[in-house]
């Protein structure tokens, strides 16, 4: 299923063991890193 939500939303659901599915986790927390890096 496909359901949209902010990004600060869904990284909140990876941290809180929501999103479990390895490729979403993966790319969530490299946009993260992106952001917290200033290259986004």
């Amino acid at each position: 299923m496909v359901k949209r939500v902010p990004f600060s939303e869904a990284y909140r659901m990876v941290k809180d063991f929501e999103i479990t599915d390895s490729l979403s986790v993966a790319a969530i927390q490299k946009i993260r890193l992106m952001m917290l890096e200033g290259e986004l």
